[in-house]
C-alpha cells in the first residue's frame, strides 16, 4: 500500500483498520503521524457534537437555547478550523517530501553544465503530456517522471545561481507560494493556472531564480 492511498481512507474513515493498513502504518512514520492527527480531528468534531441536553423537569429560555446553539457552532467551527490546519499542513509536508526525494534520487544530472537541450527535443518530449514551454528556457535534461502515479515533467535548468530541478505537477493548485528545506535541499513549490511548479536546488538563491524564471512557461493544451 503507498502513501496516498492510506491518506485517501483514513482522511474518510479515521477509525478504520485492516492488515493492510497496519502493515503500512507500522513501516512509515510519516503516515503514523498523520493517522494520529486525523483521529484527533475526529475526535474534536465528536466533542464538539456533544450538547447535553437540558435536565428533566427544567425549561431552557429562549436566550440560554440561543447561547447553547452558538457554543455548539462555534467549538464545531474551532474543531474543523484546527483539523483542516493539520490536514492541509502534513498533506503539504508530504508532498514536499515526495518532490525532495525524487530530487534526489536524480542528484547525479543536477549539475552545473553548458549543455543544453535541443528545442525540437524539449518539444518532443513534453508533447507527450499535452504540454509546451511558451518560451525557451537554460534546460540541460527534460525527462518524463512519475509523482503519485502522475507523469509529469521533470526538468534540471541552470541559473546564475546553480542547476536546479523543475518538476510540475498538473491538475493541482495551493493559495500562495511555499518554501521549504528537507533533506539538505532548498525548495518552493508555487501554483501556476492548474498546476503545481516545484524547484528543488541546493541553494536560496538558484531555487528563487529557477522559480521567477519558470513562471508561466508551461501552456497544457486539452
Amino acid at each position: 500500500m503507498e502513501c496516498a492511498e492510506f491518506r485517501r481512507i483514513i482522511g474518510t474513515d479515521p477509525k478504520r483498520s485492516s492488515p493492510d493498513l497496519e502493515a503500512h502504518r507500522e513501516s512509515c512514520v510519516g503516515c503514523t503521524k498523520y493517522l494520529a492527527d486525523m483521529r484527533r480531528l475526529d475526535e474534536l468534531v465528536a466533542g464538539a457534537l456533544q450538547v447535553a441536553g437540558p435536565k428533566q423537569g427544567a425549561a431552557l429560555t429562549r436566550p440560554r437555547r440561543a447561547l447553547r446553539w452558538y457554543g455548539l457552532a462555534a467549538g464545531l467551527l474551532v474543531a474543523i478550523t484546527a483539523g483542516a490546519s493539520i490536514w492541509f499542513a502534513r498533506e503539504r509536508d508530504a508532498l514536499y517530501a515526495e518532490f525532495v526525494m525524487h530530487a534526489d534520487g536524480e542528484r547525479k544530472v543536477m549539475v552545473v553544465t553548458d549543455k543544453r537541450v535541443p528545442p525540437e527535443k524539449v518539444v518532443s518530449r513534453l508533447e507527450h503530456l499535452h504540454t509546451r514551454l511558451t518560451r525557451e528556457l537554460p534546460l540541460s535534461t527534460v525527462r518524463i517522471c512519475k509523482i503519485r502515479g502522475v507523469e509529469i515533467p521533470h526538468l534540471i535548468m541552470q541559473t546564475p545561481g546553480g542547476a536546479v530541478h523543475v518538476m510540475v505537477l498538473p491538475g493541482e493548485r495551493m493559495l500562495t507560494s511555499h518554501s521549504f528545506e528537507k533533506l539538505g535541499y532548498q525548495g518552493e513549490v508555487m501554483s501556476d493556472h492548474d498546476h503545481l511548479i516545484a524547484i528543488v536546488g541546493a541553494t536560496r538563491a538558484a531555487v528563487k531564480q529557477g522559480a521567477a524564471l519558470t513562471a508561466g512557461a508551461f501552456d497544457w493544451q486539452n
